[in-house]
C-alpha cells in the first residue's frame, strides 16, 4: 500500500482542550454570574466615589522586583519561538502598578485620589484550595499627599463589606487590628527590635494552630520570662470588642497605647456609621498581615462557617505607597476582594444558583424565517429602549426555540407567530399574553421590560 505523505502533512493536528493548572475554568453559567459580580462590584465602588483605573496589563520587571522578596512568584514575559526574555513581567497584585502610576502622574492627580481596579494578577505559587496562579482581584485605594485621615480606613473597609453583601452571599464579617498598636504593646514589654519578627511570626501562625501550641511557642522564646509569655498569649489570642481589650488582657497602659486604642475605636465607630453592624466588627490582635508593608489599621474578611477557606478580602493602611518610585510621601489605605477565591468558595459549596447563562432580558423567536424582518424591527426598537434583546436566528421550530430560552435562563420570550400575531411568554410562570397590533406590543414591551 502506498502512503500519501503529502495528504498526511495536510492533516491538522488537534490539540485536546484541557484545564490549565493554577487557573480557574468556568462554565457558561459561571461566566455569566462572575460577569454579574464584576458589574455589581464596579457599581458599588463607583457609588462610594471611586473611579476606575485601567493600568497596562504588563509591567517592567524592575518595577515589580522593587518590592523584594517575591522574585520566585513573578512570571516573566518571553518571546517565542526561542523563548527570548524581555524586560516585562505579569503583575502579582494591583498595588505595585498603582504605586508606579501614581508616582508618574502625581503632578496632575487631585488628592485624595480614590481609585478602583478590577483585573487579573499572577503569582507563581503552588495551587491549592482557594489559591490560584492567575486570579481576579477587585481593589480600592484612597491615597493622600503628605497625610490622609483615618476616615479613609473606615470607608475602604465599609465599602468592601457592603460590596460582598451585595453579591448575595451574606454572612461576611470583619477582623480588624492595628499594627501601630501591636508594635507599641511589644515595646511596652521591652522586646528588642531584633526579636520582633520572631514574636510576630508566632502571632501570624495563631489562626493555623491550636491555642495550646501557641502558648507553648510563646513560652519557648528565650528572650522573655514566663509572665511576659503568658501576657503575650492573652493579648494575641484576643478576639472581641476594642472596649474590652485592655480589661480582659491586662495590657500595659501608656499614653501612646491609649491614644492608639482611641484611634481604633474611632475607626470602628465610623465603620458602623457607614452601615456595618457592630457585632460583625471584631477586634482580633493576631491579624498582622503584611508586616513590612502595612503600618496601621489592617483587616481581613471572612464568610461565617467557611473560615477554613481563608480570608476573601483584606487590606490596610500604608504610610508611603510609592517610596520606591518617588520622594513624595503618599500615604493611603487599600483593600481588595479576592473575586476568584470568593467565587471558588461559593461554587464549591453551592451558595449560589447557576441557572442563567446570559444577560438577555428577552428572546424574540419567529415561527417562520419569513417573519425575520418583523423580528429584527421589534428587536431594534427594544434595544433603543436599552432592553437587552436576543434574536433566535436558527431554523428550529418554536418548541426548540423555547427550550433554548429555558437552557439560557431567559425569562421573557416573544413569539412572532404571524405578521399580526404575537405571543409574549413568561418562562418562569408560564403566563402568556397575545397581541395583534405591533405598535401596541412595542409600547407594552418597552414599558414592562425596562
Amino acid at each position: 500500500m502506498l502512503l500519501n505523505f503529502k495528504a498526511m502533512d495536510n492533516i491538522k493536528k488537534i490539540i485536546k482542550p484541557r484545564n490549565t493548572s493554577g487557573f480557574a475554568d468556568y462554565t457558561e453559567a459561571q461566566n455569566y454570574l462572575l460577569s454579574e459580580w464584576i458589574r455589581i462590584v464596579e457599581q458599588n465602588y463607583s457609588l462610594f466615589g471611586f473611579t476606575k483605573l485601567i493600568p497596562r496589563p504588563l509591567e517592567l520587571r524592575e518595577v515589580l522586583l522593587a518590592k523584594g522578596g517575591i522574585q520566585k512568584q513573578i512570571f516573566g514575559i518571553s518571546r517565542l519561538p526561542n523563548d527570548n526574555s524581555t524586560d516585562l513581567a505579569l503583575p502579582f497584585d494591583r498595588t505595585v502598578p498603582l504605586a508606579n502610576w501614581v508616582a508618574k502622574h502625581q503632578s496632575e492627580i487631585d488628592f485624595p485620589y480614590k481609585r478602583y481596579d478590577i483585573g487579573y494578577s499572577f503569582r507563581g505559587e503552588r495551587s491549592q484550595n482557594g489559591r490560584f496562579q492567575g486570579f481576579y482581584q477587585a481593589d480600592i485605594d484612597i491615597i493622600g499627599r503628605g497625610e490622609i485621615s483615618i476616615s479613609a480606613d473606615a470607608e475602604c473597609i465599609a465599602v468592601i463589606y457592603e460590596t460582598i453583601n451585595k453579591l448575595g452571599i451574606g454572612n461576611a464579617y470583619l477582623n480588624i487590628n492595628n499594627l501601630k498598636l501591636i508594635n507599641l504593646i511589644l515595646k511596652s514589654y521591652y522586646i528588642k527590635d531584633e526579636y520582633l519578627k520572631e514574636v510576630l511570626n508566632i502571632v501570624d501562625e495563631i489562626p493555623k494552630v491550636d491555642f495550646a501550641e501557641t502558648k507553648k511557642r510563646f513560652q519557648q522564646l528565650s528572650f522573655i520570662n514566663q509572665a511576659t509569655a503568658d501576657s503575650l498569649f492573652k493579648i494575641f489570642t484576643y478576639a472581641g470588642s476594642i472596649e474590652d481589650f485592655i480589661k480582659e488582657t491586662e495590657c500595659v497602659i501608656s499614653d501612646s497605647i491609649v491614644e492608639c486604642i482611641n484611634e481604633v475605636k474611632n475607626v470602628f465607630d465610623l465603620i458602623q456609621k457607614l452601615g456595618v453592624p457592630k457585632d460583625l466588627i471584631i477586634f482580633k490582635t493576631c491579624i498582622v498581615r503584611g508586616l513590612d508593608y502595612y503600618t496601621g489599621t489592617v483587616f481581613e474578611t471572612f464568610i461565617k462557617n467557611f473560615e477554613h477557606f481563608g480570608s476573601v478580602a483584606s487590606g490596610g493602611r500604608y504610610d508611603d505607597l510609592a517610596s520606591t518610585f518617588t520622594k513624595e510621601k503618599l500615604p493611603g489605605f487599600g483593600g481588595s476582594i479576592g473575586l476568584t477565591r470568593l467565587f471558588d468558595l461559593v461554587c464549591k459549596n453551592k451558595l449560589v444558583r447557576l441557572y442563567r447563562k446570559t444577560e438577555t432580558d428577552i428572546l424574540i423567536c419567529s415561527r417562520e424565517l419569513k417573519f425575520m424582518d418583523i423580528t429584527f424591527s421589534i428587536a431594534s426598537l427594544l434595544r433603543k429602549a436599552e432592553i437587552k434583546t436576543d434574536v433566535y436566528t436558527g431554523e428550529s421550530n418554536i418548541t426548540k426555540q423555547l427550550k433554548y430560552a429555558n437552557k439560557k435562563g431567559i425569562r421573557k420570550v416573544l413569539l412572532v407567530m404571524e405578521s399580526d400575531m404575537f405571543i409574549l411568554k413568561d418562562m418562569l410562570t408560564g403566563q402568556q399574553n397575545e397581541f395583534k397590533n405591533e405598535s401596541y406590543l412595542n409600547n407594552h414591551l418597552k414599558f414592562n421590560l425596562k
